[in-house]
């Protein structure tokens, strides 16, 4: 495969491959793109890669890839998608995908975005091994332009940093489902006025379910959309005031300490929503006829 130097693509996704990525695709030099993602069983990261200086795509995500990120990596100053982490500077790089890797720790301070790629809008590090909560201090002061974020099923603990309300000013996808995070649900996602998708599920988090909207402005009611809450200890009563929330599609509140009743007031304003997920609540579901027929295609749990 070392002699097809004259290759612009080269995909190999999913294939089942096993041991050592091999050094010779160094010698790819015309290279493009380059997908060696979801083989699972592929591990160590050549130096050799780093000859690829025309790659705009490379992607070794979803690979049991161990030891270091080589620093010649950082030749690649074409790449627009990334599917690891890297010891260098990318000021065109738009995606960054490190998921369903097996990485304890990314060594954040090796990494520097910082200043350098404020094109990037979509970080995955969904499905590591994250343990420790300094990762937010990283984010905080790297990557203050995502759109995308995502780092469910990790081991992520402690509560949910107010850097969020502070500096994710263009976030609009933020995914911390399937952690250990405990506290209570901060009310300043209200004042992130572009978050449309917010999955906090199962997770730690407890407190009452109204203090999540004591902030009444909520200037992101118009643009909101998606609401997972479900699997945490969070008790209280569905207040009026998540009929703020008009545009939501999804609402998933099962496997909590919710009580109560849920009426048509309540649910007035959702004439969008497609998936509502109450089970495993004492929340008793209390609406008219009037209201489901404006539910046509919605899907009840």
């Amino acid at each position: 495969m070392g002699s097809l130097t004259n290759l612009r693509y080269l995909n190999l996704f999913r294939s089942f491959f096993g041991g050592n990525i091999p050094t010779q695709l160094g010698s790819l030099t015309h290279l493009l793109s380059l997908d060696l993602s979801h083989n699972y069983l592929l591990h160590g990261i050549p130096y050799q890669l780093g000859s690829l200086t025309c790659l705009r795509y490379l992607d070794l995500s979803d690979n049991n890839l161990d030891g270091k990120i080589p620093s010649q990596l950082g030749n690649l100053s074409q790449l627009r998608h990334l599917g690891l982490s890297v010891h260098s500077t990318f000021p065109s790089l738009v995606i960054l995908d490190f998921s369903y890797n097996k990485m304890a720790s990314l060594v954040f301070q090796a990494i520097s975005i910082t200043n350098s790629s404020s094109s990037l809008v979509w970080l995955d590090l969904s499905s590591n091994l994250l343990k420790s909560s300094s990762i937010f201090y990283w984010l905080f002061n790297s990557t203050t332009n995502l759109r995308i974020l995502e780092l469910f099923d990790n081991m992520l603990e402690g509560p949910i940093p107010d850097g969020f309300g502070k500096v994710m000013n263009s976030l609009e996808d933020l995914d911390l489902s399937s952690n250990k995070i405990q506290g209570e649900i901060p009310s300043f996602f209200g004042n992130m006025c572009t978050l449309q998708s917010l999955d906090l599920s199962n997770n730690k988090l407890s407190g009452q379910i109204s203090s999540f909207f004591l902030n009444s402005s909520w200037c992101n009611k118009h643009v909101f959309q998606k609401l997972c809450l479900s699997g945490n200890n969070i008790t209280g009563r569905l207040p009026k005031s998540i009929g703020l929330l008009s545009k939501l599609t999804e609402l998933m509140l099962s496997r909590n300490y919710l009580e109560g009743d849920v009426t048509e007031s309540n649910l007035s304003n959702f004439s969008k929503l497609a998936f509502l997920q109450l089970s495993y609540s004492s929340l008793s579901l209390k609406i008219g006829p009037t209201w489901l027929l404006l539910s046509n295609y919605c899907s009840w749990d």
